[in-house]
């Protein structure tokens, strides 16, 4: 019997589950044709806040942590399939899949690379020409994400705006 993804997420985290972190998420990053790469285990403490967000791979005989090895034009979006069913629909970008997911739920074509360090290692080259809106978190690692987001999009021609997040 093969372990599904939710309860692979459920065993590799349960120390963590143990010691009173809830389950927050598990986002499932997909390439171009649809199939899962890796998921991202996202769990929080109701009391602390604090995160506890992990990589979470099938490696052919079963699950566990870690990202697979990057591909050379870099890691997969989030929600790439999504991106690519209509590539006239500009592109929102923000730092974290619960955000990306909001944006979705409400209509919008949104994506991530992942956490506010993860720009460099992404394969932005599927947004190529797009239109695409850079929503940053209101803090010093958003702008950072934000500014290396913008930089690589703009190498591939594509017409970028930016949220101001202090003036919302």
């Amino acid at each position: 019997i093969v372990e599904t993804p939710q309860a692979a997420a459920r065993r590799l985290s349960a120390r963590m589950l143990q010691s009173g972190y809830a389950p927050a998420g598990l986002h499932e990053y997909r390439d171009a044709d649809g199939h899962p790469v890796f998921w991202r285990i996202r769990l929080k403490h109701p009391d602390t806040g604090d995160k506890w967000i992990r990589p979470m791979q099938w490696d052919g005989v079963g699950y566990v942590v870690g990202e697979p090895s990057k591909p050379e034009a870099g890691s997969v979006l989030y929600r790439l399939p999504d991106l690519l069913a209509d590539t006239a629909a500009p592109v929102w970008i923000v730092e974290g899949e619960t955000c990306a997911d909001a944006l979705a739920k409400a209509g919008k074509r949104a994506t991530t690379s992942g956490s506010s360090a993860s720009a460099e290692g992404a394969d932005w080259s599927p947004l190529k020409g797009r239109s695409v809106i850079v929503w940053p978190d209101h803090d010093g690692a958003g702008s950072k994400y934000a500014d290396a987001v913008t930089a690589k999009l703009r190498v591939l021609g594509c017409v970028v705006q930016r949220v101001d997040a202090a003036a919302l």
